[in-house]
């Protein structure tokens, strides 16, 4: 079988741009070799030089040649080929958007070959726009095949329809399992994920160790939920001074960061009682939709 490269897309709103189509490692950048291959028949080429348009790697960038060489090679069967094209269909780059052409070629692929993961990420992106119960079940279980595979954010989809029942199914148990799968290959919104779980059990002792771990790695979108256990004392020794630092490192990220801190400023808890710093915290808390904020 043909080595070739394929560009994981890390998620569903990666597709935004056109600059994810796949190439052969023979010819990762433009050069008049390539284009000359290309001329002869050369299918590897042909697809290679198609992305090298797409991505302007050595030549300016002009989808509609993209487009051609694409469509060129995947008349000749080719599986990167006919993803590029799908890809081009799906986002409308050159024509209008087609997302029935698209995921006709990405069935195709997948048929060919059921673990080409680009193409099952792209479908998910299709049945969920879908909007219907039938297109969210298409996609929950596209995202268990590509979980299976071990893609950390199709662990982390998956766990989210569990949780939800989006895909027909809700299995808080599943859920969890989903998420502490992508939670180990360090995929941090699962950690918030697993913490949010177990925060809804009160089982405070696990939602701590999974937000201290999002914590430490600098996702601080956790901040609030980890700064509440150390404000309440939950699963955690009491501390208003730690609270207040762990609200104060998230508040950029998390407008209720800003609440909590503006109450330990009026209260004088952890920190030194500030009026002034009260009222601009409450303040940038309420602009951001913190309806508690609001009210006072």
């Amino acid at each position: 079988m043909r080595t070739y490269i394929l560009i994981i897309l890390l998620s569903i709103a990666c597709l935004a741009s056109a600059q994810h189509t796949l190439y052969y490692t023979k010819y990762k950048h433009y050069s008049e070799e390539l284009a000359n291959a290309a001329a002869n028949g050369d299918v590897m080429a042909i697809v290679s030089l198609g992305s090298c348009y797409d991505r302007g790697e050595g030549v300016e960038v002009d989808r509609q040649k993209a487009f051609d060489c694409f469509l060129k090679a995947a008349g000749y069967g080719d599986i990167l080929a006919k993803h590029n094209l799908a890809l081009y269909y799906q986002r409308g780059f050159v024509t209008e958007p087609d997302d029935a052409k698209a995921l006709s070629l990405y069935e195709e692929i997948v048929a060919k070959d059921p673990k080409f993961q680009p193409a099952l990420f792209n479908m998910v992106g299709i049945y969920e726009k879908s909007g219907t119960p039938s297109g969210r079940e298409k996609a929950f279980r596209t995202c268990l095949t590509l979980a299976s595979l071990g893609q950390p954010v199709a662990q982390y989809q998956a766990g989210r329809y569990y949780e939800n029942g989006l895909g027909g199914v809700r299995d808080a148990e599943k859920a969890i399992d989903y998420y502490t799968l992508a939670a180990n290959q360090e995929y941090l919104w699962a950690y918030d994920a697993l913490a949010s779980c177990y925060l809804s059990r009160r089982d405070f002792a696990n939602a701590a160790e999974w937000l201290q771990k999002a914590y430490d790695k600098d996702f601080l979108i956790v901040c609030h939920n980890l700064g509440d256990l150390y404000y309440y004392g939950n699963g955690v020794k009491q501390s208003y001074k730690k609270a207040f630092e762990i609200f104060s490192r998230g508040v950029e990220k998390n407008p209720r960061c800003a609440y909590r801190m503006a109450i330990m400023y009026r209260d004088g808890l952890g920190v030194k009682k500030n009026l002034n710093l009260y009222t601009a915290f409450i303040l940038q808390a309420a602009e951001k939709g913190i309806d508690r904020a609001q009210y006072l």
